[in-house]
């Protein structure tokens, strides 16, 4: 087996040994542990699970069509997007606007999506009861 270049040969044995620690200690294990051990297809289908919630929840808390969510993400794209794509957390001026789930959208999946694909999440989502 071959190690993907980002990991040196010291680091897996390394995360083992820190994953048997929490096991035996009934500790939940450090999700950036178990990360490498993930194939990338997963890791892909995790990001976009994110993704597609970030973008249900926008949906859902500011009642927007596809259209409306679409053109909104296209628009944060183009513009502030292109300053915040290299930040860990959103920028605190996002709090509770609209702006804060498109930039989680994005932070998860970096891949501006169109109306149809968006009209695809939101249909996923469960109607109030």
């Amino acid at each position: 087996m071959t190690l993907p270049a980002r990991i040196s040969s010291a680091e897996p044995a390394a995360t083992l040994r820190r994953i048997a620690a929490c096991v035996r200690e009934g500790r939940p294990i450090d999700p950036a542990d178990a990360m490498p051990f993930f194939p990338e297809h997963v890791q892909r289908a995790i990001l976009i699970e994110e993704r597609d919630e970030a973008i249900r929840t926008a949906a859902e808390t500011f009642a927007l069509s596809a259209v409306t969510l679409a053109t909104e993400l296209h628009r944060y794209a183009a513009s502030s997007w292109l300053r915040e794509r290299t930040l860990d957390t959103c920028p605190d001026r996002h709090a509770g606007r609209l702006q804060e789930h498109l930039w989680r959208a994005l932070h998860a999946h970096p891949h501006v999506i169109g109306e149809r694909q968006i009209r695809r999440i939101i249909s996923d989502m469960t109607p109030p009861s």
